[in-house]
């Protein structure tokens, strides 16, 4: 050989030197793999140019087109990766008491106000202060909170009659659109009385009063819950405690209750409930950190 075909073709090599032919046959039939992506790459392959036995050149370029798709794709090359493998991991349950702790922190404002709880009533007549009300609705508020005011007292006493002059005012500061609809101010009377009976267990199946004679006694041909909501999120957020009560477990001893997110809004009767419920989850917890101690 002279060498002047020596990489004269682009390739790095000449073809009176090595020749790669396409082959027809086997080598040609991929396209029968019904798991082989024509689009997939294939990878590359590397030809040793050989004279006299001696390396002189080494030739890299693509499987595809070279006549040895075939092979690379028993090789591995050119199909779909296998998927990896599922793994299982358990994530250990949290303890009841701290989701039941976690459950009470929601509903009276946080953890330190969970450790001063106490079971003092409300005040008895304390008077709804509408000066952080937007100018326009304080009338309507007023005459809102006088039609609770008479409900409350009829069906559950001067304390609740409190908690919803101290919720109406704080939810329509907090979202002055509660009362820029076009509903009744009978209609939102309801619903104000409706979510403070709920965020004190005081009505439901198995209550003090059953809903169905709630809506009877204010008036209401259907249920006040979508509108009582608002009021409820307006000052404690969108989650409602039924989400935890059904983490606890159905046979939980914890009320199915609304959060109103704070004990302002909560009765003596109802925060003495919460104050036993927070003995027995501190209880749980000493019993738990006595017997990890101990195994």
């Amino acid at each position: 050989m002279d060498g002047q075909g020596y990489g004269g073709d682009g390739w790095g090599y000449d073809d009176r030197v090595v020749d790669f032919p396409e082959r027809d046959g086997w080598y040609d039939s991929y396209a029968s793999y019904d798991h082989y992506d024509e689009h997939r790459d294939l990878g590359s392959l590397t030809m040793l140019v050989l004279i006299n036995d001696e390396l002189v050149d080494t030739v890299r370029k693509p499987v595809k087109g070279s006549g040895y798709e075939r092979v690379a794709r028993e090789l591995g090359r050119g199909s779909p990766a296998a998927p990896p493998r599922e793994r299982i991991v358990e994530v250990p349950a949290q303890p009841r008491h701290e989701l039941q702790r976690t459950w009470l922190r929601m509903l009276v404002g946080g953890a330190e106000a969970l450790e001063r709880l106490d079971s003092t009533p409300l005040p008895e007549d304390e008077p709804a202060t509408l000066d952080d009300v937007r100018a326009e609705l304080r009338e309507r508020l007023g005459a809102i909170l006088e039609r609770t005011d008479t409900w409350a007292l009829d069906l559950f006493g001067a304390e609740v009659r409190t908690a919803c002059r101290r919720l109406g005012v704080r939810a329509v500061v907090a979202e002055p659109a509660l009362l820029t609809g076009s509903d009744r101010d009978d209609s939102a009377a309801a619903a104000l009385l409706y979510a403070v009976a709920k965020g004190n267990d005081l009505v439901g199946a198995g209550r003090a009063l059953s809903a169905t004679v709630f809506y009877r006694w204010v008036g209401l041909k259907s249920s006040p819950q979508e509108r009582a909501r608002r009021f409820a999120h307006a000052v404690a957020g969108v989650e409602p405690v039924t989400a935890w009560h059904s983490r606890l477990g159905t046979k939980s001893s914890t009320p199915d209750v609304w959060n109103l997110g704070s004990a302002d809004f909560l009765t003596g009767t109802f925060r003495r409930h919460l104050l036993r419920a927070r003995d027995l989850a501190d209880a749980e917890a000493g019993a738990s950190a006595t017997a990890s101690a101990t195994g």
